[in-house]
């Protein structure tokens, strides 16, 4: 079976994951949860990233915050894999107050680079989590 890596930018992105992680679980899939800041720590987070799209793993789901780089930087690496990496987006702000360039960092990528956008914050979160089971 393909596993399923969860990459977020930060501590503080984990406080979205419950529900999808509580679905996986049900359906007894342990994800890894790896942290990752693709703007703090470049080197080590692109290192995670070629391994795990090197072992073709099956699903990568990428959320981050206000620095929504990782999930388009994630399909990018997997261009010509069998890896599928779906992204969300994570805001601290109130419901439907998002900001829209760090939405469109993860849902306009270039024509060829594979990345679907599943939503917003917790219930993006769950979204990704159904379609990578």
């Amino acid at each position: 079976m393909n596993e399923i890596y969860i990459l977020v930018s930060s501590e503080n992105d984990k406080v979205f994951l419950n529900k999808g992680l509580d679905f996986l679980r049900n359906h007894h899939i342990e994800p890894h949860i790896v942290v990752s800041s693709i703007h703090r720590t470049p080197g080590e987070s692109t290192e995670k990233i070629e391994c795990y799209v090197a072992k073709n793993h099956g699903v990568i789901i990428a959320g981050a915050t206000t620095a929504t780089g990782l999930p388009g930087i994630v399909a990018g690496y997997t261009q010509h894999t069998k890896t599928i990496v779906l992204g969300v987006r994570f805001s601290k702000k109130t419901k439907g107050d998002y900001n829209e360039d760090g939405s469109f960092c993860v849902s306009a990528m270039p024509e060829g680079i594979p990345l679907a956008f599943c939503g917003y914050n917790d219930v993006g979160f769950f979204h990704a989590c159904v379609m990578a089971k």
